[in-house]
């Protein structure tokens, strides 16, 4: 198992939540994980997803949504 931090960004006139191997992503909010490396690969070359290193997810990926990470 993998730690990452994983942010979902919604198409237009999409769902703003998305649930992938039971985490549940918010539009443009950084999420810590913990995920096998095949369900990881598979967010990384999703172009809906955006995965860095390692559950650090203390800010917002993306600084024009409002939400706040937690």
């Amino acid at each position: 198992m993998t730690k990452a931090t994983v942010t979902y960004k919604a198409p237009p006139g999409d769902s703003k939540v998305c649930e992938h191997a039971g985490y549940t992503f918010f539009d443009g909010v950084a999420t810590d994980v913990e995920l096998d490396d095949f369900r990881l690969e598979k967010l990384k070359n999703n172009a809906l997803f955006k995965v860095g290193e390692g559950g650090k997810a203390d800010t917002v990926a993306d600084p024009k949504h409002k939400h706040i990470a937690k």
